[in-house]
Parts: C-alpha cells; structure tokens; sequence
C-alpha cells in the first residue's frame, strides 16, 4: 500500500486523441489507445476512468473492472479520497455493476464533505430498486444544495407520486414546467410524467393534453431531425433485409455447424408488448438467465459483423449473411456471448441464455446467422394498447422513439414491427418460435409460464411462484422498472379505450395486423 502513489488528473493529448477516436466511432483504436494512456499513467485517475467507461460501454467490461480496482486503491491510499471513490462509483454504475456502485456511493456520503452529485446518484440507484423512502431523503439534501434543478425536482416528485402523494407531486411538476430555468427536454419529461399521474387519476383528457404538450416540444428538439433520418435509413435496410431472406436460408443456418453454441433465445417483439413481464418471470426459473436489453447485438455485434459489407445505399441483405466466412461468424458468436456473460457478472454455465431486446424483429435474421439454433420467443399484445403505451412511455430521443411523437406515426411503426414478425414467422424453421401474448400472461401468469417452459425444454420450478422476489434481487433495467415491480394485473388491458376521443381516427392503420393476429 505505501507504494502507490499520489494520484493526478491531467488531460492528456493521449487521452483527448483516444475521446476523438471513441466519438468518431473508430472503437478499435479508441480503446487502445486509452489502454495506452493507463500504462503510461498508471496513477492518472482521469485516464483510468475514461480507459473504464470506454472499455465497459463496448462490453470490455473484464478491463474496465481492474482500472476501476486501481482507482479504488488509489483512493484508499489517499486518505479515502472521496472524490475517486465516486467517480469509481459512477463508473461501476455504467458498467453494470450497480451493486458495487451502490457500495462505494454510501461509502463517498461517509465523507466529512461529500460531492453533492452522490445524493443525486444514490436517489436514481435506490428509487429504480423501489427504495423510496431513503431515495427521496438523498434527493432533498441534493435539493438544498440545488434548489433549481428540475432534474432533480422532477425525481422527487416521481418518488411521491410512487408514495402516493399526488398533490405534492402535481406542485413539483406545475412549478417547475414553468421554470424559466428549466431546459425543453427536461420540461418534456416532466410533462410526460404529469400525464400518468393524470392518468392514474382517471382524468384522461387532461392526460392527453399535457403528452400532446410534451410531444410539441420534442418535435422541436435539435436532436429529432437526425433520429428521424436515422429512423428513415433503418426502416429502408431492414425492409431490403427482411424481403431478401427465404425459408431456405433460415434452414441453411440452422443446419450449418457455424455460430454459437450456448442455448439462446431472443425474447423479442414492440415495445411495451409485455417483454419485460415474461422475462422476469422466467427469469426466476434456475435454468434461465436474462440479459435485460443491454443491446449488445444491435449496437455491437451487428455493425461489426457486416463491417465494409454494406452497399453504397446502406443496404445489406441474406446475400451479404450469406456470404460470411465460418470464421468471421464464429467470432462475432463467441463476442455476442462474452459481452453477456460479462455484463450479467456470474456463471451462466448450462442455463438457457435469455436475452430480451424489444424492438429488434427486424434484425431477427442476423440474429439467426450468427446463432442459428437461436429461439425466438416473441411478445404480442392488442396493437392498440401497444401504440398507445408506446406513445405515453417517455424514452430519449432515438431511431425508435423518434416515430413516437406523434400517434399517427405511433401507429404506423407498430404496423410496420408487427408485419415484419408476421413475415419473418412464417419463414422461421418449426418449433424455433414461440408467440406469448401479454394477456395470457396477465389472466394467468403460471399457465402462460408453464406453456413457455415447456417450448424452451424446462419442467415447472416452483421459484417461478416468488418471481417478484427474485426480480427485486436482480432488478431491471427497462423504463418499465416501476411497472414490472407491483403485483400483475388487469387495468392495462384495453386501455386504449379511455382515449378513444384522441385516437380513434388512427386506430384504422393497425385494423390488418390486429386481425391477422387475432385481437
């Protein structure tokens, strides 16, 4: 312990030429380059955070734990240095290690003179794991310190509406939307949040209103008009994708000795279809473990596995999978693997792999390239409850979310997700699919579960009973982290009918999917 050294923190060009690299999406050199800069400073606690942050968002998350081990040690060795511990803290959280965030955040408030930011921290972390009351007490010391923050004002008053304090939190929210320091996107959110408390109240005109306010001002944000030509591109490969790939392939793959070789299955389907409920109940059976929308295909695995692949449109299609070497699949296979593995951190030895990415059923094909004995486990629910929780669910600006701003077009990608399942289903291999319909699910949670075992090849565990209690020792990453965490019940079903008023006139684009699918 006494020879290690005094930390520093210098911004090096080492470090800023590493940033560039990362930002410009060159990973391979970024990540070397930060690998670079910690061995020639191995006490540089802004390298070693940035080398961790780096590493842990490409799935590196192996080396992202020992710069983090350093900046442990470093801190003890510096009079428990408070500052390094959060920001070692911080970086545990956005490598998935949660747990071990939560340790060093409560070890940084022991502080004589903690960083204000840790209270923040600890409330996000302790209010998703539904620890509401210690959530909202580190909230209101972040608040003394920062009395105008509507970030952090509209936490509080999400925590008190989970407390069921709604008048409290009505004055929270009508405050600070009129706050002239409050930024767009954050006035949004807390609009879109007025509205579900609105919502729960059963006033649901007043709930359309303020969505519709918050959707006005999303429509406007700088960030929409590239998310939505992201959209428009993604739209246009997947349809090119999805129309070139045959039956035949899809049993050329299955049948070739190429992919991975751990039993997977994707649990897929549209956004707020019920994905999220079936997976943790599952989830709790010893012979499944769940990978909950960590996004390591899509965002990884995918882009590197038709690299220099694509054509001069952006298009790719069963060709280009087609014509990928055993080598190059196996690879991208043993990858997609290992960045689950490490994310769940623990075994997965023989257990069913069960990774749920909503929103990727136009990818299902790469999906089967790369693992070809893949399931597909895929969530349905009354379209029109789909595009009418998918336009009241709050998510950052994206490809995705960007064509939930207004319902018209809310309805129009639910049609187009929902048809891509309809056509890819019919080309899958027998017994490598499975629908499972929210419903179901929510009438009776056992049989639903029984039925969905039984495809996967599992007996009944009785652990599936006290699913809520495994699910609160695991937690959950999805927005649906509130939702997923109270008792099943009924009052989501044909909620589109309290806002038949708002929504009838667009209810027609989903009528051809709704009746091939049977609701």
């Amino acid at each position: 312990m006494s020879n290690i050294k005094k930390p520093t923190h210098k911004d090096t060009i080492e470090l800023q030429n590493a940033r560039s690299a990362f930002i410009q999406g060159n990973y391979s050199r970024a990540l070397k380059l930060f690998s670079k800069a910690v061995k020639a400073q191995p006490y540089n606690v802004l390298a070693l955070t940035d080398a961790a942050r780096a590493h842990g968002q490409r799935f590196e998350i192996d080396y992202a734990e020992k710069c983090v081990e350093r900046m442990i040690k470093l801190a003890k060795a510096n009079h428990d240095n408070p500052t390094i511990y959060f920001l070692a803290a911080q970086t545990l959280r956005m490598i998935h290690r949660s747990d071990e965030a939560l340790e060093y955040f409560q070890k940084v408030v022991e502080a004589p003179e903690p960083p204000t930011d840790v209270f923040l921290e600890l409330a996000v972390l302790l209010e998703r794991r539904h620890n509401l009351d210690p959530a909202l007490e580190y909230i209101e010391k972040y608040l003394l310190k920062n009395p105008q923050s509507a970030e952090a004002a509209m936490l509080k008053g999400r925590i008190l509406r989970r407390k069921g304090q709604a008048d409290s939190t009505q004055e929270i929210y009508d405050k600070m939307v009129h706050h002239r320091d409050c930024l767009p996107i954050t006035r949004a959110q807390i609009l879109n949040e007025w509205s579900h408390l609105l919502d729960s109240q059963k006033d649901f005109t007043s709930a359309y209103e303020k969505l519709i306010e918050s959707k006005k001002i999303l429509q406007k944000h700088s960030e929409t008009e590239s998310a939505q030509q992201n959209s428009d591109n993604e739209q246009k490969w997947q349809i090119r994708l999805n129309h070139s790939v045959t039956s035949v392939d899809y049993e050329k793959w299955q049948n070739a000795d190429t992919g991975a070789k751990q039993k997977t299955v994707l649990l897929t389907g549209c956004p707020r279809s019920g994905t999220t409920l079936i997976e943790k109940i599952i989830d709790a059976h010893p012979g499944i473990i769940s990978a909950d929308e960590l996004g390591a295909f899509s965002s990884y695995i995918l882009p590197s596995l038709v690299k220099g692949k694509r054509d001069n449109e952006g298009y790719f299609d069963a060709t280009t999978l087609n014509e990928l070497s055993v080598l190059k699949i196996e690879k991208e296979a043993k990858r997609y693997y290992k960045y689950l593995a490490c994310a769940l951190n623990e075994s997965i030895d023989d257990r069913i792999l069960v990774d749920k990415n909503p929103s990727t059923t136009g990818i299902i094909a790469a999906y089967q390239r790369v693992s070809p004995q893949n399931k597909i486990l895929y969530a349905l629910r009354d379209p029109r409850d789909v595009a009418l929780s998918c336009f009241f669910r709050w998510l950052p600006i994206n490809s995705v979310s960007v064509r939930y701003q207004t319902f018209e077009e809310t309805c129009r990608r639910t049609a187009e997700e929902l048809e891509f399942w309809l056509d890819t289903r019919d080309k899958l291999p027998a017994g490598s699919w499975l629908e499972t319909r929210y419903e179901d699910t929510v009438k009776d949670y056992t049989a639903e579960s029984k039925r969905v075992l039984d495809w996967m090849g599992l007996e009944w565990d009785d652990s599936i009973e006290d699913y809520r209690n495994h699910l609160n020792q695991r937690g959950v990453n999805s927005p649906t982290y509130e939702a997923v965490n109270k008792p099943i019940y009924k009052g989501a079903i044909g909620r589109w009918k309290n806002y038949l008023p708002f929504v009838e006139e667009h209810l027609p684009i989903l009528d051809d999917v709704r009746k091939r699918l049977g609701y």
